[in-house]
């Protein structure tokens, strides 16, 4: 099977749908992952969390003090939820010893 190349094309093929930008997410996501670079969490996370959508930003929060304190602030006005998470499912050493685990525990 050939690996699609389109972002249309993968749409399709998983059953879902490409949104064009941030605002058209409004009204249609409960929660959305934040994955850009580090210096775009604050724009990115504080444009959802005004469009009520709550947020999981990965670590580091953002790139400074202050533009973390900006997240804490759209969140509190919005009455969001903001969560900062370290996400290690594709950690190529978790990957390698998920077999060789028998009872994990994640905290």
């Amino acid at each position: 099977m050939p690996i699609p190349c389109a972002p249309l094309q993968i749409a399709k093929e998983f059953s879902t749908e490409i949104f064009p930008d941030i605002e058209s997410l409004a009204g249609r996501v409960d929660a959305a992952s934040v994955a850009v670079p580090t210096v775009e969490h604050a724009r990115v996370g504080c444009r959802l969390l005004e469009l009520g959508i709550d947020v999981i930003v990965e670590k580091p929060m953002a790139a400074s003090l202050a533009e973390a304190d900006q997240l804490l602030s759209a969140a509190a006005r919005a009455n969001r939820i903001l969560q900062v998470g370290h996400l290690e499912r594709f950690n190529p050493g978790i990957v390698a010893v998920i077999p060789a685990m028998n009872h994990p525990l994640y905290v």
